[in-house]
């Protein structure tokens, strides 16, 4: 039986150590959470499409009543509305008529949504006016 000397020839090495490992690990967080703000900012931002159509559909309804009635409805059960929520939920309708010649539709983030700060209502008036500016550019 032939024994093997203590320095004899090596055997090459196979698989990956668990230092190198955990150098992967801390370079995949690192850019996981550079990455992850720049993520949620793009779908907040998708999510505010949401809101825009729903208010721009909301005035087209609110125009066309006024065309009909000749005032604005002053409730969204007017309109035919049954809920203040958008489609997914992402924001709250909400209507304020100063009179039968002026209205202000909004959009209020809730949800998921409520940590989009700068954008977190959005507004349309009777004259095309839609607040913040910045959040109705797409």
């Amino acid at each position: 039986m032939m024994l093997r000397a203590r320095g004899g020839p090596k055997r090459a090495m196979a698989g990956i150590t668990f230092i190198e490992l955990m150098i992967v690990v801390v370079v995949l967080g690192i850019i996981a959470a550079l990455a992850w703000p720049s993520y949620q900012e793009i779908v907040q931002r998708g999510r505010r499409s949401e809101a825009r159509e729903a208010l721009s559909r909301l005035a087209s309804v609110q125009e066309q009543f006024y065309n009909n009635n000749k005032a604005y409805a002053t409730t969204l059960a007017d309109l035919g509305i049954d809920s203040s929520l958008t489609e997914h939920d992402y924001y709250t309708i909400g209507m304020v008529v100063d009179s039968t010649f002026t209205y202000e539709l909004s959009a209020t983030a809730t949800g998921v949504q409520a940590g989009d700060t700068a954008c977190s209502v959005l507004r349309l008036t009777n004259t095309g006016a839609k607040t913040p500016t910045a959040c109705w550019e797409r």
